[in-house]
């Protein structure tokens, strides 16, 4: 994996480093895991995600005791985008959306280890069933201002519970 630190003044970004490193390297508060993206089915399918609860030992093994595990829920990809996620689904992003959340709660819910799912993917659709359809770049990778500013206030609130309510700045576009 690449592995991205913050150094005040931009990202040093060192290649080729594995999860062991990552975890080893500080007494992190929270670790978040994501699935990554491919096949849009991969997001569907219970059975892909077999090695999520090893996977979380792993991490929880390496990292400190008091460590939190987060899971960042995916979105389904954008209506009307030529995508192979979206096309697995013949372009229906909601039958898409609902089988990431059935997905979502069958095989990550299920895992003890992990103490909270930011509903990041239910964040996202919402957004686009109310004002804002655009929230990708290419389909599926979430825009540089909306698609993130949604996805890390969604973060933000699982996270810490904190209301964002009052949060009145706003990304430019």
């Amino acid at each position: 994996y690449q592995y991205y630190v913050d150094e005040g003044e931009g990202w040093e970004i060192t290649p080729n480093v594995s999860i062991r490193t990552a975890v080893m390297e500080e007494e992190w508060d929270w670790i978040s895991i994501q699935h990554g993206t491919g096949d849009g089915s991969f997001y569907t399918k219970k059975e892909c995600y077999v090695n999520l609860q090893p996977l979380v030992k792993y991490v929880r093994e390496l990292a400190w005791d008091g460590v939190k595990i987060a899971f960042n829920m995916a979105w389904s990809g954008e209506k009307g985008k030529k995508h192979h996620e979206i096309e697995y689904y013949d372009g229906d992003h909601q039958r898409f959306f609902e089988n990431i959340v059935r997905t979502t709660k069958e095989a990550v819910a299920t895992v003890p280890e992990i103490d909270i799912i930011s509903p990041t993917g239910v964040a996202i659709q919402n957004a686009r069933t109310s004002k804002i359809q655009t929230l990708t770049r290419d389909g599926f990778h979430l825009t540089m201002d909306a698609g993130r500013y949604i996805a890390s206030l969604t973060f933000l609130k699982a996270l810490t519970g904190m209301d964002i309510e009052p949060i009145q700045w706003v990304p430019q576009g």
